[in-house]
């Protein structure tokens, strides 16, 4: 058994899903886990359910201003009285399952142990790469002169195609660059409001779900979507997920048998886009990435995936056993590829999802993370 500290101090969105499985699965294996979570973390209940050793709930923030105001009032008031009743608490380990602006202050809190860090986006994404984006990452760091910033010991990727360049990017041996893969988020399911979304009867219904932004290909999808529906009429797609979808309503304004639900979409609603009668075809054209979290919730559904060949999407699907994978950046690809899928049965690939994701069970996960700990892993 490991004494772990567990460090999150993130909000909304995939993040807290990933860090509470991670969390749940190193308790369950019997670790000695204490937990320091934001107080406004969306899945709250759910962490406060979990029989950690300690849970400390901490007012972080949600806008720039309020960065500055609470980071400034946790060095003083707050700080110092966690350090001196963490500190000597011998921790094996430090585990940042999604890095956020405080980890140092918490990593000294704790005393300095072995620290692990999961890295859910070792390379900046294409829409990402501008100089406001650096600045927001940059800028915060400032208050947080004279808290000592510790490397990580080990890192954790969450596919083969990425240990190598963070390797050369955290300049860490690749030997302390550990690959764990992205678990299911059957988490949805336990939380499930019970709504269910009306899709088109009668239809093939692709379906797209994330958070809007450049690099995910919603005018790739928009061009072989079209191209599409003008060849058949029984079709509908809906985009679901926040960000600004102003560059792409011109795209869509004209396409018939479209649904745009631009919002942020609760965790207890989240099962509602996956769960119908008619039939669903989820649809990624990133135009690249890293991973996605999608992916497996979709399969824990059984939902047929389209995705593109980067990154590390082929390794979540296996084309034609567990999904479909076509070329980036290629509406016409895409077309192909979204024609074939809904003219085919696709029952065998659905069993198929269903059995592989029970290989990414947290549990399972989590106790790899152990074995990084205990320096028991063999890496290859």
């Amino acid at each position: 058994m490991n004494k772990i500290a567990v460090i999150y101090l993130g909000r909304m969105g995939g993040g807290p899903v990933y860090a509470y499985e991670m969390t749940r699965g190193l308790i369950e294996n019997g670790n000695d886990v204490s937990v320091f979570i934001s107080k406004r973390v969306e899945n709250l209940s759910s962490w406060m359910s979990l029989k950690s050793s300690s849970l400390e709930l901490i007012d972080t923030f949600s806008s720039a201003k309020s960065y500055l105001i609470n980071t400034l009032k946790f060095r003083k008031e707050q700080y110092r009285v966690l350090k001196t009743k963490y500190e000597a608490q011998a921790f094996d380990a430090c585990y940042i399952p999604m890095g956020s602006f405080w980890d140092d202050m918490f990593v000294d809190i704790c005393g300095n142990p072995q620290l692990i860090v999961t890295i859910h986006d070792p390379i900046w994404h294409s829409s990402d790469r501008n100089f406001l984006e650096y600045l927001k990452i940059y800028l915060p760091k400032l208050l947080l002169v004279g808290i000592k910033h510790k490397r990580p010991d080990d890192i954790i990727v969450l596919s083969r195609a990425f240990r190598e360049v963070t390797s050369q990017k955290k300049r860490i041996d690749i030997e302390h660059v550990h690959v764990i893969p992205h678990g299911v988020f059957d988490f949805y399911k336990t939380v499930d409001s019970g709504k269910t979304y009306s899709y088109a009867v009668g239809k093939t219904n692709f379906l797209f779900l994330g958070r809007i932004c450049g690099y995910k290909g919603i005018d790739i999808l928009a061009e072989a979507y079209k191209m599409l529906k003008d060849k058949y009429k029984d079709i509908s797609l809906t985009i679901v997920g926040s960000g600004d979808f102003s560059l792409y309503r011109d795209l869509y304004d004209r396409q018939d048998d479209v649904d745009v639900i631009n919002k942020w979409i609760p965790d207890d609603e989240m099962a509602s886009y996956f769960k119908s009668k008619e039939r669903i075809i989820l649809v990624l054209p990133y135009k690249d990435g890293t991973q996605s979290g999608v992916i497996s919730t979709a399969m824990s559904f059984g939902v047929p995936i389209i995705a593109t060949n980067t990154g590390g999407l082929s390794e979540q699907i296996e084309d034609r056993v567990t999904g479909y994978l076509c070329e980036p950046n290629n509406p016409e690809d895409l077309f192909r590829c979204m024609e074939k899928v809904m003219l085919t049965d696709t029952r065998e690939i659905e069993k198929n999802e269903i059995k592989h994701v029970h290989t990414l069970d947290w549990t399972n996960l989590s106790r790899k993370l152990g074995e990084i700990i205990d320096h028991e892993v063999v890496n290859v």
